[in-house]
C-alpha cells in the first residue's frame, strides 16, 4: 500500500514577503531613532563647548571686572571654521579679539555648531562697558525649551533649527 505524504519543505512567497516587510519597518524604525540620538549627540557636544566658553568669560570677568569688549560693529563669531569671512553674513565678523582675550582661560577653542551649516556662535558686549555680554547659538532640530542656563530661544525659525540666547 502506498501513502501519499504532502510534505513540502520551505516558505510560500506570501510568508516571505510578510517577513521582509516586518524587517524593512524594523530597519526604518531603527534608523530613524539613531538619527535623532545622533542629533541630540551634537547638540550636547555644542552646548558643553559652549559652557566652556561661558566659564573662560566668568574667569575673564573676575581678572578685569568686565567681560570682553569687542569692536566689531554688533557680533563677533565664536571659534574658528566658519565659511569665508564671516559667520551669518556679511555684517558679522569672524574675529580674533574673543579668542585673544580668552586664550589664558582656554587651551583650545573648538569648532563650534552641531550643524554642516556655518551658523556657529556669535558673542556680543552688550554696550554697558562690559557689563554683560550675549551669545547667540543655533542648536539643531526643535528645541522647546532651550537647556538650562540659555536665557530664551526661537525655535523652528532657522531651516527648522532652534536659536537660544546666553546671557551671564
Amino acid at each position: 500500500m502506498y501513502i501519499f505524504k504532502n510534505s513540502t519543505k520551505g516558505f510560500t512567497l506570501i510568508e516571505l514577503l510578510v517577513v521582509i516587510s516586518i524587517i524593512a519597518l524594523l530597519a526604518s524604525v531603527i534608523l530613524v531613532s539613531l538619527n535623532t540620538a545622533r542629533e541630540k549627540a551634537r547638540n550636547a557636544a555644542y552646548l558643553s563647548q559652549i559652557r566652556e566658553y561661558r566659564k573662560a568669560l566668568e574667569l575673564y570677568y573676575g581678572d578685569n571686572g568686565q567681560y570682553p569688549l569687542i569692536n566689531a560693529q554688533a557680533y563677533e563669531c565664536i571659534g574658528f571654521g566658519h565659511s569665508g569671512a564671516n559667520c551669518w553674513s556679511t555684517s558679522y565678523v569672524e574675529g580674533t579679539e574673543l579668542s585673544t582675550a580668552l586664550a589664558p582661560y582656554m587651551t583650545t577653542f573648538p569648532v563650534p555648531g552641531p550643524t554642516t551649516f556655518s551658523n556657529g556662535p556669535m558673542y556680543r558686549d552688550m554696550g554697558t562697558n562690559g557689563a554683560s555680554y550675549q551669545i547667540i547659538l543655533i542648536l539643531e532640530g526643535t528645541i522647546v525649551p532651550c537647556p538650562v542656563g540659555i536665557v530664551s530661544g526661537t525655535p523652528g525659525g532657522y531651516s527648522g533649527n532652534t536659536r537660544c540666547d546666553v546671557a551671564p
